[in-house]
């Protein structure tokens, strides 16, 4: 049974309904704001704004994302494959702000005579 489903049966305590609705809240209601619920969710735990003051959002999360996959050296056609963009996009965005430092163990690679 995939996970899914079984957390869905765990906290329901039925199997899923056609009618059910594909994100829902712990009240069972479909979710009307993914924005909203975020931001609450980020206030209650105290992250609503990061250590520059500036506000959290669902897009830091893909930005987040993108950056931790080009630092652990994932080559930036495969990242732009699987975050449906450009790699010319991760390039401008991304590139820049992965510096020469942060990539400093494959730049000391051992060269074979």
């Amino acid at each position: 049974m995939d996970t899914l489903r079984q957390l869905f049966e765990d906290d329901a305590r039925r199997g899923p309904n056609d009618s059910d609705p594909m994100f829902a809240g712990v009240d069972g209601t479909r979710i009307q704001s993914f924005k909203k619920r975020l931001s609450t969710l980020l206030e209650e735990a105290d992250l609503l704004f990061d250590r520059s003051g500036n506000r959290r959002s669902a897009y830091g999360f893909r930005h987040f994302y993108i950056k931790r996959q080009l630092l652990a050296n994932v080559d930036v056609f495969t990242v732009a494959i699987n975050t449906r963009t450009s790699m010319e996009r991760i390039q401008k965005f991304y590139v820049p702000e992965v510096t020469p430092e942060h990539r400093s163990a494959s730049l000391n690679a051992r060269w074979e005579s």
